[in-house]
C-alpha cells in the first residue's frame, strides 16, 4: 500500500472522529441546557452528567472528553440563556451536528433523565426537552 492510500485512510478515519467529537460534543450541549432549564443545577443532576460520562466512555477518543468537555459546554450554555433568542440558535446549531440517526431518536431521552435525576421534571426543563424533541425531528 502506497504511503498516499496509508495517509488517505489516516485523514478519513481522523475526519469521520472529529465529526464524532462534533456530534457528541452537541449532545452534551444539550444535556447540559437541559440542566440549566430551570435556573436550578441541583448536585443529582450534575451527578446523573458525571454518571452520562462514565456510560458513554466509548464516546471518549480522538481530542474529545466527556468530562473534559463539560466545563466549556457549561461556558457556552450560561451565554445562552441570557437571550430565548440565543437559545433558539444554540439549540438549532446543536441539533444540526448530531446526524446520526439513533442518536437524534436518544437524546431527548438522555436530557429527560439526566433533569429527572433530582426527583423532579420541572415545566421548564419539558418545555426544553421538547423543543429538543421538535429539533432533532
Amino acid at each position: 500500500m502506497s504511503i498516499f492510500h496509508r495517509l488517505g485512510a489516516a485523514f478519513g478515519r481522523a475526519k469521520e472522529q472529529s465529526q464524532l467529537d462534533q456530534e457528541h460534543q452537541a449532545v452534551v450541549d444539550l444535556l447540559v441546557l437541559t440542566v440549566y432549564a430551570d435556573e436550578r443545577v441541583s448536585q443529582e443532576e450534575m451527578e446523573a452528567l458525571a454518571r452520562f460520562d462514565v456510560e458513554h466512555q466509548d464516546w471518549d477518543g480522538g481530542d474529545f472528553s466527556v468530562t473534559e468537555y463539560l466545563g466549556p459546554s457549561i461556558a457556552k450554555v450560561r451565554a445562552a440563556v441570557a437571550s430565548p433568542l440565543e437559545v433558539d440558535q444554540f439549540l438549532a446549531e446543536a441539533a444540526a451536528k448530531i446526524t446520526t440517526p439513533a442518536l437524534r431518536e436518544a437524546v431527548p431521552g438522555y436530557c429527560e433523565a439526566v433533569a429527572q435525576a433530582d426527583g423532579q421534571l420541572s415545566a421548564d426543563e419539558l418545555g426544553v426537552i421538547a423543543r429538543i424533541r421538535r429539533a432533532l425531528l
